[in-house]
């Protein structure tokens, strides 16, 4: 099992959004509000690549892109990991699932997530290649010995989904943050994924 972190382990997407929008606005790119809704519907991508997608030019990017880490890093440290989701986890654990991340955090902050121990591997942003798609599912085959085929992929960007889809790999699309209606969701989805053969190119899907 692959899980986006952000606005899926973690409820951390608000914050972002906030920090990404006071920094836009402060420098005079865009209104806080529209800035708001910009960093969510280009959520999913490395901040640099989000400021690239909104027409932000070096080397007010990369100034934008360094505060965004320096502001993150204080959001992560008081970031905790939900008892439910834990709860989750550990019931996946118990099923014979092996559990990664795929996160475009960069790696120095990753490490400071609340319950990040979690999962078996940490797949985050080196701030250069090392990022979401084929990269982390290149890492994550070779680390854990699987394929395609025996991947699952579970997150809340439409991003995200796209990005694991187009690699044929599969993916549940969840409703965000997990509470206990969309952990049993994604549950009823993965067990009917036990119980189907799949081929490597289909995608799970919520019923």
């Amino acid at each position: 099992m692959l899980f986006d972190l952000d606005g899926t382990l973690v409820d951390t997407m608000g914050e972002y959004a906030r920090l990404a929008a006071k920094l836009l606005s402060s420098n005079g790119i865009m209104n806080y509000d529209e800035a708001y809704i910009a960093y969510l519907e280009t959520a999913g991508r490395p901040f640099i690549d989000q400021l690239k997608v909104l027409g932000v030019r070096e080397p007010v990017a990369a100034k934008l892109n360094q505060a965004f880490i320096e502001g993150k890093r204080d959001i992560i440290k008081r970031t905790r990991m939900l008892p439910i989701t834990r709860q989750f986890l550990a019931e996946l654990r118990d099923r014979g699932y092996l559990l990664a991340t795929s996160t475009n955090n960069e790696c120095e902050l990753v490490a400071h997530v609340d319950g990040i121990d979690e999962l078996h591997l940490v797949l985050c942003f080196d701030g250069a290649h090392h990022r979401k798609g084929r990269p982390h599912l290149e890492t994550l085959k070779l680390l854990l010995g699987v394929g395609e085929s025996e991947i699952v992929f579970v997150g809340d960007s439409e991003y995200d989904i796209q990005v694991y889809q187009q690699l044929h790999v599969h993916t549940i699309k969840t409703q965000g943050l997990f509470t206990t209606h969309e952990i049993n969701r994604v549950r009823r989805i993965i067990l009917r994924g036990e119980s189907e053969s799949l081929e490597p190119n289909d995608c799970i899907r919520p019923p």
